[in-house]
């Protein structure tokens, strides 16, 4: 769970920077997504919602671990260059949510789970990702209509384009969960995957969501 949070606070802290880039070029857009206020509106509160998910994850773990676990090599800049260059801004967007649908899918199985285990949320845990499920059911909505409105409305091009940025986005996301792993176990001195059906099935489901 440490590696998972922190990995999340990573994932999102760029999520939302990306976000910010997307929402500011828009602004020179004239496509029927982006008269009036809405998606300018919608990308805005998904990142500063994103920026603060960022803040408690890393909090929670600093507050467990009784000391900060940080990435020293997070790879951040190379993740954001993906989508500094000339795509259109709706080619980025779609990339970004299609990329971050697979970590809004794996942190909603854990919501879910702990649910059951714990249904009156006595635990800090089931209730910090309660909250988190607040925000991360309009997430998943703003994807829904992201796949189901901009997708089919982009171009081949633009959707082969689309597709290798999702593939060099999920390269760069998997080497952060390499080093964020690295990071977990170097700090506890423990290989917390040896042996967990947990480690497995998390693993199994990221597949199958990526897939």
């Amino acid at each position: 769970l440490y590696k998972e949070l922190s990995q999340l606070a990573e994932l999102e802290m760029h999520v939302a920077t990306v976000l910010c880039r997307v929402a500011c070029e828009l602004q020179a857009e004239r496509t029927p997504f982006n008269a009036g206020a809405g998606l300018y509106h919608t990308l805005s509160c998904f990142a500063a919602e994103e920026i603060n998910h960022a803040n408690s994850f890393y909090q929670y773990v600093r507050h467990l671990a009784g000391r900060d676990i940080k990435l020293p090599d997070n790879l951040f800049q190379q993740r954001v260059e993906l989508y500094s260059g000339n795509d259109a801004p709706l080619v980025k967007l779609a990339a970004l949510c299609s990329a971050a649908y697979v970590g809004e899918s794996v942190i909603t199985v854990f919501e879910r789970k702990l649910k059951l285990a714990d249904p009156l949320q006595h635990r800090f845990l089931t209730q910090l990702l309660h909250f988190h499920g607040l925000d991360e059911a309009r997430h998943i909505q703003c994807d829904h209509a992201v796949f189901d409105e901009i997708v089919p409305a982009l171009s081949a091009a633009e959707r082969m384009r689309m597709h290798q940025l999702i593939e060099d986005t999920e390269a760069l996301n998997t080497q952060l969960a390499m080093a964020s792993a690295a990071t977990v176990k170097a700090a506890f001195d423990l290989d917390y995957s040896e042996g967990n059906a947990a480690a497995r099935t998390q693993l199994d489901i990221t597949l199958r969501f990526r897939k």
